[in-house]
């Protein structure tokens, strides 16, 4: 056999062990992916799961609230007297002669200015745990939530630190 009839009959080789390679996987793929079911993580509208650790029913609003995770917290309100004295204190970082300005504009800006309420019912969420002596914690990394009693959460955290 010749350099040339050698090469043509190895190319020929590699083009047969090529055809056979990709035939296998395809078939080894379609399997694969009829196998393979992903886990889901969260329900299909990108909320977190609440995961209850004994059957509780929980109304439907402290359970949606919930299942929006901790990126939806709510940061405490400063109130007016409080926000005045944040005014204050800038101020008093101004130069002497700016300060009265400074105060004033402060003023100013604390009228115009209108608190955003929140959509959310936390507080019917606060409420009903407070009521039920349920306790809210963190479950896993994707933000959701595992409710379970007061009693349970405390015996717990008891044998953890025992």
């Amino acid at each position: 056999m010749d350099d040339a009839a050698g090469r043509r009959h190895l190319r020929e080789l590699q083009r047969i062990i090529h055809q056979t390679t990709e035939a296998i996987w395809a078939c080894d793929l379609s399997r694969l992916r009829t196998d393979f079911k992903p886990r889901k993580r969260q329900d299909e509208k990108g909320k977190s799961s609440v995961h209850k650790l004994k059957p509780l029913q929980l109304p439907p609003e402290v359970t949606e609230t919930l299942s929006l995770g901790p990126k939806f917290a709510v940061e405490p309100r400063l109130s007016a007297p409080e926000r005045l004295s944040l005014v204050r204190q800038i101020s008093g970082r101004a130069p002497d002669l700016e300060q009265g300005l400074c105060v004033s504009a402060g003023v100013d800006v604390l009228l115009r200015s209108t608190q955003h309420t929140s959509r959310l019912p936390l507080r019917k969420v606060e409420a009903y745990l407070k009521e039920s002596t349920l306790a809210v914690l963190p479950a896993d990394k994707e933000g959701g939530f595992a409710i379970l009693s007061f009693n349970l959460c405390y015996s717990k955290a008891s044998e953890a630190v025992s």
